[in-house]
C-alpha cells in the first residue's frame, strides 16, 4: 500500500477579519486529489476524482462560484458565500505564491 502524501498550508491574516485559514492539501494522484479549509471552526471539503491538472493549479485556475458550490454542498446565504469567496481569494494568492516558489527551485 502506498503512503498518500499530504501538503498542509497555513495561512495567517492579521490585517482581515478572515483571520486564520488553515488549508490542508490531499493529492492522492495527479488528477485526484481532496482540499479541506478551515476558518473560526468552519471546516469546508471537496474532492475530485478527475482534475486535468494537479490539485493546487486546479484550485488557482477555477472559478470562485465553482469552488464555492464544491466546498459548500448544502444552500448557503449570500453572506456566507461571500465569506467563503474572500477566504477562497487567499488560499488562491497563497497557492499562486508556494506554485511560482517551487517553480523557481
Amino acid at each position: 500500500m502506498k503512503a498518500t502524501v499530504f501538503q498542509t498550508l497555513t495561512l495567517s491574516i492579521p490585517v482581515d477579519p478572515i483571520g486564520l485559514v488553515t488549508v490542508f492539501l490531499q493529492p492522492f494522484s495527479p488528477t485526484q486529489g481532496r482540499i479541506t479549509i478551515v476558518n473560526h471552526g468552519d471546516a469546508w471539503s471537496a474532492y475530485w476524482d478527475a482534475m486535468p491538472e494537479p490539485l493546487a493549479e486546479f484550485f488557482v485556475e477555477s472559478s470562485d462560484d465553482y469552488l464555492v458550490s464544491k466546498l459548500h454542498q448544502r444552500p448557503i446565504t449570500r453572506h456566507e458565500a461571500a465569506r467563503l469567496k474572500r477566504i477562497i481569494g487567499v488560499v488562491r494568492v497563497a497557492l499562486q505564491e508556494r506554485l511560482k516558489a517551487e517553480a523557481s527551485l
